[in-house]
């Protein structure tokens, strides 16, 4: 639901603010959910909203690269690249940042 108004806004304001926008927006969540550890209505709301803007994030992306490399395989080729870095990003980050963080149970 929010991609697509992301993708206009990114298109009538810049690319730029929209790609700082979620990871900034990411690092100050989970700077609040180290403050809060040990509660679970702050991981909540912190994975809600930073999984909404990681999706929100795509839109701008995959502009930001269409305007770098026009059409062709070349865009072909570095939007799939990015895809897969995307993904592998969200497969194996929760992996890492649990065995790096030590996850522990809410208590």
């Amino acid at each position: 639901l929010l991609n697509p108004a992301f993708g206009r806004l990114s298109d009538k304001y810049g690319r730029k603010p929209f790609l700082i926008l979620a990871p900034a927006l990411d690092a100050g969540l989970h700077a609040l959910v180290a403050l809060f550890p040990k509660s679970l209505k702050m991981t909540f709301v912190d994975r809600v909203i930073s999984g909404s803007m990681m999706f929100c994030f795509l839109s701008p992306v995959n502009a930001a690269l269409a305007d770098l490399y026009g059409t062709g395989p070349t865009l072909t080729s570095k939007m799939a690249r990015a895809q897969m870095f995307f993904g592998a990003g969200l497969a194996l980050g929760p992996y890492i940042g649990s065995k790096l963080g030590g996850a522990g149970p809410f208590a």
